[in-house]
């Protein structure tokens, strides 16, 4: 996802698997963006419905890599 207000992009992973592992949560202050942002959003839920979500990775303790870890498990309180 490119974000232009802040001239960079991300990338977020989902693996869909037996269990869904999301991997890379991004920065917790583009976490709204990234849920509003609707073609994203109707992609991932076209694969899954947020609720179904069970892990959480991250390959390091970054605020671009886990920031907005909260957000997520606000969406996904299974996971």
């Amino acid at each position: 996802m490119y974000a232009p207000d802040y001239n960079t992009q991300f990338n977020h992973f989902l693996i869909k698997d037996d269990v869904l592992t999301l991997c890379h949560t991004g920065m917790r202050m583009m976490f709204p963006m990234l849920m509003m942002f609707t073609m994203l959003k109707e992609a991932v839920s076209s694969l899954i419905e947020l609720k179904e979500l069970r892990w959480v990775g991250f390959s390091h303790f970054e605020v671009d890599e886990c920031g907005s870890l909260n957000d997520w498990l606000g969406v996904a309180p299974h996971a």
